[in-house]
């Protein structure tokens, strides 16, 4: 996780869309977008903002409470030109083949 870009994450009924501080808003509204397409009745789609509203201890325990990159990349990022979006997939149980690029 970089602070640079917008992620979403799954745990038992909960989808969280975590926007970094650097990440624009063409990929905070594609984040949430998918996000709300993977939810099902009884699903939750929960936003969090870094530095503002990312303090849901479930979320961080999800991630196992470690550091993760705030590289000084996201201060140049709003700046550089634009880009389209990728949604990435990543499954931990498949070993070496857990990240796949979702079209």
């Amino acid at each position: 996780m970089c602070s640079g870009f917008s992620y979403c994450f799954t745990i038992l009924d909960t989808l969280y869309v975590w926007y970094g501080c650097g990440s624009r808003q063409q990929e905070r509204d594609a984040a949430l977008k998918y996000a709300q397409g993977l939810s099902v009745k009884g699903s939750s789609v929960v936003e969090l903002a870094e530095g503002e509203s990312d303090d849901d201890e479930m979320f961080w325990m999800m991630l196992g409470n470690d550091e993760y990159a705030k590289a000084d990349y996201w201060k140049w990022r709003r700046s550089a030109p634009e880009m389209a979006p990728r949604l990435w997939h990543v499954d931990a149980g498949k070993g070496m083949d857990a990240v796949s690029r979702e079209y």
